[in-house]
């Protein structure tokens, strides 16, 4: 359907991240900033043989998080927990291989090298746009990998064949729905940022 079809995009560049990450996929992961990319990351992660419960998503709205959480995956509200206890408690020993990071936020940053296991990855996925420090010496001495990606090269087909093969569950993610004539009210609903919203769709007939 169409109104899968325009979330292939975003997938096809969450397709592309985890090709960046690399084979095998590491036993444990936290993606920290619940939105449609965490939505979409959760599930090609399960899809390609990560189990739900190895998945920790951290986030600050409510509704974002449900819907995570009814993937199967760990959930954790930063506004009333810390990341670093809720990785211990849920992994355990070893820590988590991979922190997918899509907040930008230059201190969750800075601390993530610190909650992944040694030889880790720190994946920034958010496009930042200003300076982020780093503590070099940390990073070296743990053996800290930094990876990036961007846009979706060649992976489009991927993420149109997940979709038609019912690999992903895309109903989740489309949280509105307008007509044409309320293209204005979908722009507006989008720039408040509202609690419940996760992706938004015009339809046309």
């Amino acid at each position: 359907p169409f109104r899968y079809a325009c979330l292939a995009e975003p997938l096809a560049c969450v397709i592309h991240a985890i090709s960046r990450v690399g084979t095998p996929l590491p036993d444990g992961v936290i993606i920290t900033g619940a939105g449609i990319s965490a939505y979409l990351f959760a599930q090609v992660l399960i899809a390609r043989g990560l189990s739900p419960d190895r998945i920790l998503v951290t986030g600050r709205r409510d509704a974002r998080l449900a819907t995570v959480k009814q993937l199967g995956a760990h959930v954790l509200d930063v506004r009333c927990g810390d990341l670093a206890d809720a990785a211990r408690n849920i992994f355990g020993a070893p820590a988590p291989e991979l922190l997918i990071d899509q907040t930008g936020d230059p201190e969750l940053l800075a601390g993530a090298m610190d909650i992944i296991a040694r030889q880790g990855t720190l994946f920034i996925y958010d496009f930042t746009g200003h300076d982020i420090p780093f503590n070099f010496g940390t990073m070296q001495l743990r053996e800290i990998t930094i990876k990036t990606s961007t846009g979706c090269p060649g992976t489009m087909p991927a993420a149109i064949e997940m979709i038609a093969t019912n690999q992903v569950d895309l109903a989740g993610a489309i949280t509105h729905t307008f007509a044409p004539a309320q293209m204005e009210d979908a722009y507006a609903s989008l720039a408040r940022k509202g609690p419940t919203h996760l992706k938004s769709v015009i339809e046309f007939d």
